[in-house]
């Protein structure tokens, strides 16, 4: 087959090629193959894009690539209760449907489709289960898993992103691991060719010869960029002209405390760009030294392999996937969740030693061509919609 005939529905909640995250360049890369069709909701996500509504409720990005946007009918919380999608999937006619987010409405909704219309359904598992810190996420996910028994049970094969996540999802439905494949998110190395890093550092104040620890991460709970702003505190103890440089956009409430703990500890060397262009974000790799990620829970960290695919060395807490991102030693310092005073050590030692820096950051980018290759990846999906079709068909 080829990949050539094929059609593929993903359904997603939010989607735009403003952004150019993993999704984003999954279905670029997938559409150099096979036909895509992804569905994603008409709101745009407020905390990215500022919130309205997508006002081409169908765009064609290439040949092969059509973004379907639907309308929906209620919002509750963060579940999204799509009015038109079946309209638009009984439209396209796809081949094969690929959702995420199995607790989302319009998952069940594309499933739906799938059983009544005797094609393919794959249901892609973003990650594993947060940490729940609170009770209404603990409600959440006891209620959602069970409702979610018949897709997930019913799907004809589950992409994970990560072993870790495999391992969730086998341990909330049993049964499921002889259909599970891990593929991870993937990164195209080349797409970051030619990012200016003193440019960067230029227009945020950071002088050129001083060591920069950065983060690439929204202001959110989740992130605890307090626990980043703890150890960088211990960071300037050894390394005092060093600096600290945080991208991306902040929930309010989350930047007041920030900013308050940034004041109670003396701190007067940390640089807050909030959202910045797209394409502007390579830069931002480009000028550190070192990349920082302190989430408490993450689906998978693909803030590690952008920086990794610019030849930047790594430090993070050992939570979700990041132990199978970074090679500890090797193309990084993987930490326990919440040790800030090890994660400061690891990030002083590569700003004392530019040698190990440097080796370090030329591990990352290897490791990322090895085993974090777009275009790999994308083959072994593709790959998998065949064998699908192909038992599918007889």
């Amino acid at each position: 087959m080829g990949g050539v005939g094929v059609r593929l529905g993903y359904v997603c909640q939010y989607f735009t090629q403003d952004y150019r995250g993993p999704v984003t360049n999954l279905l670029d890369e997938l559409s150099k193959d096979i036909e895509v069709c992804n569905y994603s909701s008409a709101e745009k996500h407020m905390q990215y894009y500022g919130g309205g509504v997508h006002e081409e409720k169908t765009e064609k990005v290439s040949d092969n690539l059509v973004l379907r946007r639907y309308e929906n009918r209620l919002k509750i919380s963060g579940l999204l209760f799509p009015r038109n999608l079946m309209e638009l999937i009984s439209e396209d006619r796809p081949d094969i449907l690929q959702s995420e987010e199995y607790y989302q409405p319009a998952s069940h909704q594309a499933f739906r489709y799938a059983r009544r219309n005797g094609i393919p359904f794959i249901f892609n598992h973003r990650g594993s289960e947060p940490r729940t810190r609170t009770l209404r996420e603990r409600l959440f996910f006891n209620l959602a898993n069970p409702l979610s028994k018949g897709l997930v049970r019913d799907s004809n094969a589950i992409v994970c992103l990560s072993q870790s996540g495999k391992n969730v999802i086998s341990g909330v439905y049993p049964g499921v691991e002889g259909k599970t494949h891990v593929i991870p998110n993937s990164i195209d190395p080349d797409a970051y060719s030619g990012a200016d890093g003193g440019k960067f550092r230029m227009e945020h104040g950071v002088p050129s010869d001083i060591p920069l620890l950065l983060c690439v991460a929204r202001l959110h709970p989740q992130k605890r960029v307090d626990l980043l702003v703890r150890s960088f505190a211990m960071v300037k103890e050894d390394v005092r002209d060093s600096m600290l440089c945080v991208v991306g956009p902040w929930f309010e409430s989350e930047k007041k405390k920030i900013d308050s703990l940034i004041s109670d500890l003396g701190l007067d060397d940390v640089v807050f760009t909030g959202s910045i262009p797209n394409e502007r974000v390579k830069d931002a790799y480009a000028a550190a030294d070192v990349v920082a990620l302190t989430s408490e829970y993450e689906p998978f960290g693909y803030c590690l392999l952008e920086a990794m695919a610019q030849s930047k060395p790594v430090v993070a807490f050992d939570i979700g996937a990041v132990s199978e991102i970074v090679e500890d030693g090797v193309t990084g310092y993987v930490s326990p969740f919440p040790d800030t005073e090890a994660l400061a050590s690891k990030a002083i030692s590569m700003f004392e030693d530019g040698a190990l820096s440097k080796k370090m950051g030329s591990n990352a980018l290897e490791r990322v061509r090895e085993r974090f290759l777009l275009s790999e990846n994308a083959a072994r999906l593709v790959g998998l919609y065949e064998e699908l079709l192909e038992y599918d068909g007889g």
